[in-house]
């Protein structure tokens, strides 16, 4: 299905296409499953960590999301809630470049989840079984973009927006699929923008409907861009606190 989303056209595999995948010209894959926008499930982080916060949610009437945070000046014509509406009408999916998708198993939720990360800016959930989208989230940083995917004007230069490589940890000693924070247990996802930026996330997707932002950091140094992936230890650094006991991203 992923495969597919990514032209949104059917392939002899596909099977017949749904009655939501038929108004949309019978696109197949995870573009032709998207939900509708009434009840997509689409979040930044403009008021807090926790993503799915209404006053998160990616949509018109969101007072949070002003016409700064959105990137538009004072002389561009778009209302704040017109550029949303026109941007969750479109319902395609960016192109999610070259990097593997992240698959993640959770046995207490008899569910498989994949993430993956686009070029337009956006980190989706899907369903690993039916390819249905289950939530999808922007960082604040990069709704900025949303201007240029609505008017889609004709470039001869590639932007980035999500690019970096999605790193899984899961810490589960106990293995018993189930992830006690109070326990020092932790299930996390991490990664840069790669030539998206310099800036590299870190989620909490212990539960799958309800991601967590658990920091944002952005390399100091401009142009600096978050090319290297993320590596998760337990390492001693001399002078600073940090010892063996607790996890250092590097």
């Amino acid at each position: 299905w992923l495969a597919a989303g990514r032209q949104g056209q059917c392939g002899p595999d596909d099977g017949d296409p749904t009655p939501e995948m038929a108004e949309r010209g019978g696109q197949c894959g995870a573009a032709g499953r998207l939900p509708i926008p009434e009840v997509r499930n689409g979040y930044t982080d403009v008021a807090g960590d926790r993503l799915t916060d209404p006053a998160n949610r990616l949509e018109p009437g969101n007072t949070h999301i002003g016409r700064e945070t959105l990137g538009l000046g004072p002389l561009d014509p778009e209302s704040v809630d017109g550029l949303l509406e026109s941007f969750l009408a479109l319902r395609t999916l960016g192109d999610p470049g070259l990097r593997a998708v992240a698959i993640v198993d959770y046995p207490q939720a008899g569910q498989s989840v994949a993430y993956v990360a686009t070029q337009d800016g956006a980190l989706h959930a899907f369903d690993a079984v039916s390819g249905v989208e289950q939530w999808t989230w922007r960082p604040k940083e990069l709704l900025g973009r949303i201007p240029a995917l609505v008017r889609n004007g004709e470039t001869t230069v590639r932007s980035h927006g999500l690019d970096g490589a999605l790193v899984v940890h899961r810490h589960d000693p106990d293995g018993d699929g189930r992830i006690e924070p109070a326990s020092g247990e932790h299930h996390w996802l991490l990664f840069g923008l790669g030539r998206g930026g310099s800036r590299y996330y870190a989620l909490d997707v212990a539960l799958p409907r309800e991601p967590r932002l658990i920091w944002c950091l952005e390399l100091p140094g401009a142009p600096a861009l978050g090319l290297a992936e993320p590596v998760v230890a337990r390492l001693e650094i001399a002078g600073s606190g940090q010892d063996t006991e607790h996890w250092a991203i590097l």
